[in-house]
């Protein structure tokens, strides 16, 4: 026989990896009986590749470790315990082989786990990371029209010939106290409340021009607007000499509700 062509030609790693017939399993022992060479090659191959196994293993997390562990030690208890039918100086390769095993399969299990548990972290980042930037176009959003509306707000202060009406407060609401801030020339104005009640979410305050003896209605308002300064509004009216503001049902009037006036101003005061 040619010791070294039988070791050369993998039977013996086919046989430690669980790959051989139980005919290749009896000759490699038969073999190792008779031949020192084969049987130190036998043990070589073995712990070679049980260090390989150890040395990529990756520990388990305790309850998979454990499940494994309960697994193996019930499938002893059903086995059938085996007669050897050689001497016990040889290393049994099984016992290796189901070594290895575990060792795999818990390193495959874990290995799993972790990429499982990494890929959950990665997702809950980037939902972090997308909300944030949700945040943050809300706020750049928000702060642009801020901007917008500063904007006009100064086209209306800015200008010289802009005029601040004080519009006071009628025997209805004696201490109120509304400012309207009106430039002629480009037609547009802003109000802003110094002292005014509240008033019930169905009725909004109208803005009206008295223009050529007559009232114009210049819209309507809420009582957060006047407490804020209103955005910058047209006045369409020619030959104004008033305005005044009046308290209407939601959504306005056609024609002012003189008992319900609260402030009124003269533009040539």
């Amino acid at each position: 026989m040619d010791i070294k062509e039988y070791i050369e030609s993998g039977a013996i790693e086919a046989v430690v990896l669980g790959f051989a017939s139980e005919q290749e399993i009896a000759q490699l022992q038969s073999y190792a009986l008779k031949y020192p060479e084969i049987s130190a090659e036998w043990k070589a191959v073995t712990v070679a590749f049980e260090n390989e196994a150890t040395k990529h293993a990756v520990p388990a997390p305790a309850e998979v470790k454990q499940r494994v562990m309960d697994s193996i030690s019930t499938e002893k208890k059903k086995e059938t315990p085996i007669v050897p039918l050689t001497p016990q100086k040889t290393s049994n390769p099984w016992k290796w082989l189901a070594a290895a095993s575990v060792v795999l399969a818990v390193g495959a299990t874990s290995l799993w786990y972790m990429n499982f548990s990494k890929l959950q972290e990665m997702q809950s980042l980037m939902a972090q990371k997308d909300a944030e930037i949700e945040k943050m176009d809300q706020k750049v959003t928000a702060l642009s029209v801020e901007q917008e509306r500063t904007a006009e707000m100064k086209k209306v202060l800015a200008q010289l010939d802009t005029r601040n009406i004080e519009m006071k407060g009628t025997p209805m609401e004696p201490t109120a106290n509304i400012h309207i801030m009106w430039n002629e020339t480009n037609k547009m104005a802003m109000m802003k409340s110094v002292a005014v009640e509240e008033i019930p979410y169905e009725m909004q305050f109208q803005l009206w021009a008295i223009a050529d003896g007559k009232p114009v209605s210049l819209g309507v308002f809420d009582g957060s607007e006047l407490e804020n300064m209103t955005d910058p509004f047209a006045v369409d009216a020619q030959n104004i000499s008033a305005f005044a503001i009046t308290i209407e049902k939601r959504g306005g009037s056609q024609t002012p509700t003189m008992e319900k006036m609260v402030v009124m101003g003269a533009v040539n005061a």
